[in-house]
């Protein structure tokens, strides 16, 4: 049966494992080249030391992790502390030394900004750089070995002044945080604050072990039933620059009550970041170590800050802060609106006041609106505090609104990356509630600055809602197009169907007025302003500057829950009087190929096994009907139940089977090779005699005696190899079950190099294992030896058994690919 003679069978298998490895092409091209975010990140430096924490903190752990105190040598002392202390946790492969950028501009804000408050002690840990994101034990170790840390930090300080410590995690590092607060050795209210930087909170970056699986049940349950409301956590994420945390799962769950913030849309920041740069690109940097210093300040008053209110006024809503220059006597000008020119008062020292007053009713004829929906928008680049904004009533203009502008990246026709470099612009908008109660808007204006541009308006709001579903977009040929009204320098878009992180788009703005005001630009050497779009859904906006051109093309893709009630929005700003158009939005299938690599590249794991499990239980590798049953299945169950969960549409279950498979026609030809290889090298009297009873025997008792000082996937891996050995023989079915065991590699072969890199870094320690733990990796050990033991004959042996098995293989299609160790799960529930 395994070696069908039917060569059509052999021919489907080649092309399914052909097509199997050229849509895996494609995906890899799509996600490396396509719909990728620019970086555009300036470095941090500092002059840092460390000063080794002796003696050790006292933990069973201390053997193989050091702590060590952050000095930026230019600022710090490094024989005091006598600030607030905080620890950074590394992640996967992650150096202790890696505190430096936000550590030293912590130090060097404080400085500059002369503070008179707390300063900040960093310390950092020495976690030997191991590979945490492979292994759910490694989590369990440093978590432990952190709190007994912070126990130590907290012993250098006062105790009635300082009793917690702000942690800054990375990558795996902030999962360690969160895990510290569910472990017997956490002491309550020692962490006040976690700010995370990349980390995976809401999806494993790839399960391959219950022990992972437990390390995120155990947070979710905690943060569910305890709701540690008293801890301040913040997530940020990169964006698609980051090829190695999918950014869907830095978002926070709303009932966490933290708060998530995407670098593309922080303001002096507007860039993405790779999953290193996170770590040293300095416009983050300087704001995240801007709100750390600012939320541990004790006012005067004594009442201390709320933490969530601090990083909120830095990452999301920060106030503009702009020098408030001395008023003079203005001269007063009465306008409609401000078309856009360059900062100039004629060069003298007298401010200009200009009036653009408010419409007084639905029969004011100066306005084609009615107050009811007067809106005032003004877009300037000035930074300097040369132009304000006041709310007028009976010529007196008391009341600044200047502070409630929203700052935005620099726009001009020659610059296309919205990253902050030093210039930047600010808009503000007031509705009619806001200006209720006043005759004008008075704009203020001082000095001369060619540099500097200005423009504002007064008009109705400019909304416009596309309904159209997924569906209809991807059918509608030439994509969905709408109108950029002519008049407006602001205007929003929102597509209520568009909410899928899955998918990416592409936005196509073409000017139907390319006036000759911005071919003239294009060769001045002050630009003033180009068009510009904000892209927003959920917690995560990005910028889109400089579309200058006839047929601007933008890539569109996000990240987020998936929840409906989320919807993608763009909010264009653009000059009234010089440019309309229309935008054109497609979907972009080839860019939501990529996507699919960090959101559902493990379930073909999964699918694998699944299909492995197919070929064991039917005794060959004629599996394509079987596979038109399950695809069936899924399919079904998708359309029907919204089983299996965790995927955006219904058939992607499906996909993943099917590639699942031709993955397992690949490795079958590599498995055929090696084997034949072997044959050729291994002594022919080798494989009966491995292949005896006395062997298989003697290879049971030592797995089973050796599990408590050799992890169970190390155990595991020597079996397969044993068995490699073993298939050298003639007979298929070794070959068969080789195949089995090969899919379930995967869940191994993370803890081995784990394994074996510690031994090289580490050295030999007997391991110290829960019996949860144990039990963790029985079921896959037993499996094995089972296999070893028995072979293909205890399925071969009648249909009840086989009948059995498709059970488990019916649970993994629905179920496996959310919940993949249901053994584990009853294990966790009733142990």
């Amino acid at each position: 049966m395994l070696y069908s003679s039917n060569s059509q069978s052999w021919h489907l298998r080649g092309v399914i494992a052909l097509l199997t490895l050229t849509i895996l092409w494609f995906m890899v091209d799509s996600f490396l080249h396509q719909q990728r975010d620019d970086q555009s990140c300036t470095m941090s430096y500092s002059r840092p030391s460390y000063v080794h924490i002796v003696p050790k903190p006292n933990s069973r752990l201390s053997y193989k992790y050091e702590l060590y105190l952050f000095r930026e040598t230019v600022l710090d002392n490094p024989n005091e502390i006598s600030g607030v202390p905080a620890l950074f946790i590394p992640g996967h492969a992650g150096s202790y030394k890696q505190v430096r950028s936000i550590a030293a501009t912590s130090s060097y804000y404080y400085k500059q900004k002369k503070l008179k408050g707390a300063t900040i002690d960093f310390f950092t840990v020495d976690l030997n750089e191991e590979f945490s994101a492979l292994s759910g034990q490694l989590l369990f170790d440093q978590a432990e070995y952190l709190n007994d840390a912070i126990e130590k930090i907290l012993s250098f300080y006062d105790s009635t002044k300082t009793s917690s410590v702000l942690i800054v995690g990375h990558s795996m590092g902030g999962i360690v945080a969160r895990l510290m607060l569910t472990l017997p050795n956490y002491r309550s209210n020692t962490i006040h604050t976690i700010l995370t930087l990349a980390t995976p909170h809401t999806m494993e970056p790839i399960v391959l072990g219950p022990k992972m699986e437990r390390v995120y049940d155990q947070i979710n349950f905690s943060s569910k039933t305890h709701n540690n409301t008293d801890i301040t956590l913040v997530s940020l994420a990169g964006g698609t620059s980051d090829n190695i945390v999918n950014s869907d799962a830095a978002i926070l769950p709303v009932d966490m009550g933290g708060i998530t913030v995407f670098s593309t849309g922080i303001p002096k920041v507007w860039t993405s970041c790779d999953h290193m740069a996170i770590l040293w690109c300095n416009q983050l940097v300087r704001v995240v170590s801007a709100a750390l210093v600012e939320s541990v300040q004790q006012p005067s008053n004594g009442i201390r800050k709320n933490p969530i209110q601090v990083f909120e006024n830095h990452f999301i809503n920060p106030p503009l802060d702009i020098p408030r220059l001395p008023f003079g006597k203005p001269h007063v000008i009465k306008a409609r609106n401000i078309p856009i020119k360059r900062l100039d008062t004629s060069a003298s020292d007298t401010p200009q006041l200009t009036l653009i007053s408010i419409p007084i009713g639905d029969d004011d004829n100066a306005y084609s609106t009615n107050r009811d929906n007067a809106v005032f928008n003004l877009m300037t680049n000035d930074l300097q505090g040369r132009v304000r904004v006041f709310l007028c009533k009976d010529s007196k203009c008391t009341v600044d609104v200047t502070h409630l502008a929203k700052l935005l990246p620099s726009s001009l026709p020659t610059g296309h990356h919205p990253a902050y470099h030093g210039k930047a612009s600010w808009f503000l908008e007031l509705n009619h509630k806001q200006m209720q109660g006043y005759d004008n808007v008075g704009v203020w204006e001082y000095g001369n600055d060619p540099q500097t541009f200005i423009t504002a308006t007064m008009n109705q709001p400019s909304t416009t809602v596309i309904d159209k579903s997924i569906w209809e977009i991807a059918t509608t040929q030439g994509g969905v197009s709408f109108q950029l009204p002519s008049q407006q320098l602001y205007s929003t878009i929102q597509f209520l169907a568009i909410h899928h992180p899955l998918l990416t788009y592409k936005l196509t703005v073409q000017w139907t007025e390319y006036s000759e005001y911005y071919d003239k630009q294009k060769n001045e050497d002050n630009d003033k302003f180009a068009p510009m779009i904000e892209q927003k859904i959920g917690d995560e906006s990005k910028y889109h500057v400089g579309l200058i051109g006839n047929d601007v093309s933008i890539d569109v893709n996000f990240y987020g829950s998936g929840d409906s009630g989320e919807f993608l929005q763009f909010n264009f700003w653009k000059l009234p009087e010089a440019v309309h158009g229309r935008a054109t939005l497609n979907i972009d299938w080839y860019g939501s190929l990529g996507k699919c690599v960090l959101r559902y590249g493990p379930s073909i794991v999964t699918s694998m096994f699944i299909m492995a499990m197919v070929v064991s239980v039917n005794g060959s590798l004629d599996i394509a009907r079987s596979l038109i049953c399950l695809i069936a299945l899924s399919s079904i169950s998708g359309l029907v139940l919204g089983i299996p969960t965790g995927f955006d549409f219904w058939w992607l279950p499906s996909v993943s089977l099917f590639l699942g498979t031709g993955i397992l026609y690949v490795i079958w030809i590599i498995i055929y090779s090696l084997v034949f290889v072997l044959s050729r090298i291994v002594p022919k009297q080798l494989s009966p005699l491995m292949g005896s009873s006395v062997a298989k025997t003697l290879a049971v008792s030592a797995s089973l005696t050796s599990m408590r000082i050799i992890p169970v996937p190390v155990i595991v891996t020597t079996i397969y190899i044993y068995w490699l050995l073993v298939a050298t023989g003639r007979s298929p079915g070794n070959k068969l079950i080789l195949l089995f065991m090969s899919a379930l590699l995967p869940y191994n072969i993370p803890e081995v190099v784990v394994y074996v890199r510690d031994l090289i870094v580490v050295g030999w320690h007997t391991p110290s294992l829960s019996l949860l733990s144990i039990m963790d990796d029985i079921p896959m050990l037993f499996i094995f030896l089972i296999l070893m033991t028995f072979g293909n004959n205890i399925i071969s042996n009648g249909h009840f058994i086989k009948f059995i098995l498709y059970i488990p293989i019916i649970y993994y299609t629905l179920f496996g690919y959310t919940y993949p160790y249901p053994l584990h799960m009853l294990m966790q529930k009733y142990i």
